[in-house]
C-alpha cells in the first residue's frame, strides 16, 4: 500500500485529565464522525488523488478520514 497516512492525536493525559480530553469539542466532533460512519470508500477510488492521503476526503471531511481499513468496513471491533 502506497498511500500517505498521517497520525491523529486528540489528547495527551500528561498535560490534560481524561475528562478534559472526553469532554473536549475536537473529541466530541471526532466520536460523532466515528458513530456515524461517515467515512470514504478511500481505497476503492484508486484514480483519485484524494486517496493519496487521509486528510482530506471526497464527502469534505477533513482527518482523519479514510474508510478503507478493516474497522472502518466493520470487519474488526475495538476490544
Amino acid at each position: 500500500w502506497r498511500h500517505q497516512v498521517d497520525s491523529y492525536s486528540i489528547g495527551n493525559i500528561q498535560s490534560r485529565s481524561i475528562q478534559e480530553i472526553w469532554t473536549d469539542r475536537e473529541f466530541i466532533t471526532l466520536r460523532d464522525h466515528l458513530l456515524g460512519d461517515n467515512f470514504s470508500p478511500c481505497l476503492s477510488c484508486q484514480n483519485c488523488w484524494l486517496s493519496e492521503d487521509n486528510r482530506l476526503d471526497c464527502m469534505g471531511y477533513e482527518h482523519p478520514t479514510c474508510g478503507g481499513c478493516l474497522w472502518a468496513k466493520g470487519l474488526i471491533t475495538c476490544p
